[in-house]
């Protein structure tokens, strides 16, 4: 394969990889913030609610770092991006906020005693 037939890494995918990077550290420092808030935040939150709430957010992460690891790739064998790295661009913050927007409806519930 001759160095004018691979594919050359766009400043779209440098953007998707440090869109990847930025909603993998929001995901792990949610879990730690949901994790920390729900022991010490003065609101009582139930575990089967929080463990849900950890799951989305973990969920958010993994497909976070699966489409930088699937960018990584590409770039790296000369190949062109795949499709599933645009899905999980889309996925991963949409389970980001459904884990923090739960927390959050959990977390001010369990403050206002309700």
């Amino acid at each position: 394969m001759d160095e004018d037939e691979t594919p050359q890494v766009t400043e779209a995918d440098r953007l998707l990889y440090d869109w990847f990077k930025h909603l993998t550290s929001l995901s792990l420092l949610a879990i730690g913030g949901a994790l920390s808030l729900s022991q010490a935040g003065g609101a009582k939150v139930d575990p089967i609610p929080l463990g849900i709430i950890v799951i989305a957010l973990g969920v958010a992460g993994a497909c976070s770092f699966s489409g930088a690891d699937q960018l990584v790739r590409a770039a790296a064998e000369g190949k062109p991006v795949p499709r599933t790295a645009r899905l999980l661009g889309r996925a991963a913050p949409g389970f980001l906020g459904m884990g923090v927007g739960a927390f959050m409806a959990v977390f001010i519930g369990g403050l206002s005693g309700g």
